[in-house]
């Protein structure tokens, strides 16, 4: 055993990763929800599309060589994500910056359902008018959703290819 797999601690790396997914997907609705006016838009689809495009870019450009440049990511057999994400081929690369900005959107969307679900039934049991929002978008909130639905879509991808193989 060497010292660094000595020191090392798996379950703080995944955590630490979490807490970077957090942090991007705040900073990615910060800057997109908050700081252009595609948050306030009566029509959501372009701030979807946006913040869907931005947030899958952002994993791809810096969330994801940032978690696997700084930890050894194993899966459950024992072998090492990084090694395989660093010697992918064109081809898979393609397909996998695609697959993560796909993903990110639909992300997106299952969150804009949920929170429009939130404010409807907030709505009705706290007797409010129909045009207001109690559980408005905001940062924190869109980060720990966006984290839950990126690891259950990671979940069930990783499922899926289990009883596949």
């Amino acid at each position: 055993m060497t010292n660094n797999q000595k020191i090392r601690n798996p379950k703080k790396e995944k955590f630490i990763e979490l807490m970077i997914r957090w942090w991007g997907a705040g900073a990615v609705y910060f800057f997109i929800g908050w700081g252009t006016g595609l948050g306030s838009l009566e029509d959501p689809f372009d701030f979807i599309f946006i913040l869907g495009l931005a947030m899958g870019l952002t994993t791809i450009v810096i969330l994801n060589p940032l978690i696997y440049g700084m930890f050894d990511i194993e899966r459950k057999d024992g072998e090492l994500y990084n090694k395989k994400y660093n010697e992918r081929t064109i081809m898979e690369n393609v397909f996998v910056r695609m697959s993560e900005i796909v993903k990110a959107m639909i992300i997106v969307l299952l969150i804009f359902i949920l929170v429009n679900v939130i404010n409807i039934i907030l709505i009705q049991a706290l007797d409010l008018a129909s045009d207001s929002v109690p559980f408005p978008g905001e940062p924190i909130t869109f980060g720990i959703m966006y984290c839950i639905f990126y690891y259950m879509i990671r979940f069930l991808t990783r499922a899926l290819k289990k009883l596949k193989g």
